[in-house]
């Protein structure tokens, strides 16, 4: 893989090189923006970097194992293990709250 760097003053101006230079095959890879020629933070200007390739035959795509199921969704227990029930909230301080609401 070959990767390559664009900069431009805009996100616009930087896509455009991208496709001017590596087409419409062209896979971007990581996008930054940061700011040059600032001295201790001041001045400067905001600049746009993008990182992309042409050659998409080394980008590697994660397969599915046919073994492997995706979840309904549902919680469930394993095997051997016991479901603990949730805790149940007591409110202790409701009759504080009840005493300061007569009060306002």
């Amino acid at each position: 893989m070959n990767p390559r760097k664009f900069r431009a003053k805009t996100m616009g101006e930087a896509l455009a090189k991208v496709k001017r230079e590596l087409g419409p095959d062209g896979v971007i890879l990581h996008t930054r923006t940061y700011r040059e020629g600032a001295v201790l933070g001041c001045g400067g200007r905001d600049m746009v970097e993008i990182t992309a390739t042409s050659d998409v035959s080394c980008l590697r795509v994660p397969q599915r194992d046919a073994s492997v199921r995706r979840s309904s969704g549902r919680a469930t227990v394993a095997e051997g293990a016991t479901p603990v029930a949730p805790e149940k909230r007591t409110h202790s301080g409701s009759a504080e709250l009840s005493a300061l609401s007569s009060e306002v």
